[in-house]
């Protein structure tokens, strides 16, 4: 592939190497030459040159997407469809889906050929049951809720709907921060570790005429507490957060809560996708305002961190709204110091803080019923009622990466979307079902 402008070209791989030489090496200087080039081309405001600054997604994304191709990979994974559906605009809903059939693998595109006298609604439930059936997962499920415009079943990707999900919010995604941790830690097919909490389960699934999916599985906790949801990208409503009525720690004793709390933070997922090390445990000592942490950066030369002023709001706002969250004889912030240790490391505060970014959005931290802690949906935008609520339960769908948020109806169940739970995203649940101590079930999803 080339790109021409004029009498020029450069080969699309030369493009996207040299975006990343700049992205990674000399981002400030990129930023600052490309508003210097604009402001002098037109004469305009300095505001202008913002648009210079969507580079980054060519090295973001598009350069992967190449990558993919020239490497020879099938298909874009369906979570990444999702992402680049939700930026797109189109005239016609149904080209969510039909205007990146060119991006799947080919046995999903002969199953969608395109059919412009069906609503959106079938054509979303249409993808979501080709992928479930081409891989033979359950993960699609993932991207499903009840509170899309489009109203889909609740175990369909709604791909009108952004107000529960954000690229940046994924695990899988690279880390949101300075150049050089950001392009450093990107997730690699060869190193990247997916969550694994039906252990390879092989789904059992059925769809039926009714808009209905059948699958298996097992219910294992009850949301018991929930801390405060967003309003919006930029505040918390402590009004929000349900108290649960008792909670006993599954991980032991304080010590053990307080390394499954800092590993709960991050998703248990760090830089290049990796699982954390106990020098992660220092988000437990990222200063709760930016106040108190600008100065103690600064002192340690830390300039990234120190320049947060317009960004360390989602840490700072959420450790207000969630410090008097009950977790049994602790309180959230007990477990919190603002103090930076002597021997504190700038790569690892970066990694930590970036790393928090990315878990707490779209996601409200809860405990349940038998002592663990977690992350399940928020729904920033929504109503009192549309939300994550308590006694909700928390299932393993074998063939699903993830545990999901279910909600009884009488013989059915709705999706309310992806859960993360500390202490069974690597299989652990798996030996409840072994043990006896959970039930194989059948669910019906409407």
């Amino acid at each position: 592939m080339v790109l021409r402008c004029g009498t020029s070209s450069i080969a699309w791989d030369s493009f996207c190497l040299g975006i990343k030489v700049l992205q990674e090496e000399l981002w400030l200087v990129k930023d600052e030459l490309l508003q210097r080039d604009v402001a002098r081309a037109s004469g305009a405001s300095q505001h202008t040159a913002w648009s210079t600054t969507s580079l980054h997604l060519v090295y973001r994304d598009l350069s992967i997407l190449s990558q993919r191709d020239e490497a020879g990979e099938v298909g874009l994974p369906f979570w990444r469809l999702i992402d680049i559906a939700n930026s797109a605009e189109c005239k016609d809903h149904r080209d969510k889906v039909y205007g990146l059939i060119g991006l799947m693998d080919s046995n999903i595109g002969k199953e969608l050929e395109p059919n412009y006298k069906i609503p959106p609604r079938e054509v979303y439930t249409e993808v979501s049951k080709a992928f479930m059936k081409t891989y033979q997962t359950l993960d699609p499920i993932r991207e499903g809720d009840p509170w899309g415009p489009t109203k889909t079943p609740s175990w369909v990707a709604d791909w009108m709907w952004d107000g529960g999900r954000l690229s940046q919010a994924r695990i899988e995604n690279r880390l949101w921060g300075p150049a050089w941790l950001s392009g450093k830690s990107i997730p690699d097919s060869s190193v990247y570790r997916p969550y694994e909490a039906s252990l390879g389960g092989t789904m059992d699934i059925s769809f039926l005429d009714t808009g209905l999916l059948a699958c298996t599985g097992f219910i294992t906790d009850t949301i018991a507490g929930l801390s405060a949801r967003g309003r919006g990208f930029f505040a918390w409503s402590m009004a929000s957060i349900v108290q649960a009525k008792e909670w006993k720690s599954i991980y032991g004793n304080r010590d053990e809560t307080s390394k499954a709390l800092y590993r709960c933070l991050v998703a248990d997922r760090v830089g290049g996708g990796q699982i954390p090390s106990d020098r992660h445990a220092v988000i437990l000592n990222l200063p709760s305002t930016f106040n108190k942490a600008k100065l103690q950066f600064e002192k340690r030369g830390w300039s990234w961190l120190a320049s947060q002023d317009n960004y360390y709001f989602r840490w700072e706002e959420w450790r207000k709204a969630n410090r008097n969250f009950q977790m049994g004889d602790w309180l959230l912030n007990d477990f919190f110091s603002d103090i930076i240790p002597a021997d504190a490391l700038e790569h690892d505060f970066t990694e930590v803080y970036a790393c928090f970014d990315r878990t707490c959005q779209k996601r409200r931290f809860i405990i349940t019923e038998k002592g663990y802690m977690g992350w399940a949906p928020d729904n920033i935008h929504g109503s009192v009622r549309d939300q994550t609520m308590g006694g909700d339960l928390i299932a393993i769908l074998l063939g699903c990466s993830t545990p999901v948020v279910i909600r009884p109806n009488g013989d059915y169940f709705k999706v309310i979307g992806e859960a993360y739970v500390q202490g069974i995203m690597e299989g652990e649940a798996m030996d409840f079902l072994k043990e006896g101590k959970v039930e194989r079930r059948n669910f019906t999803f409407y």
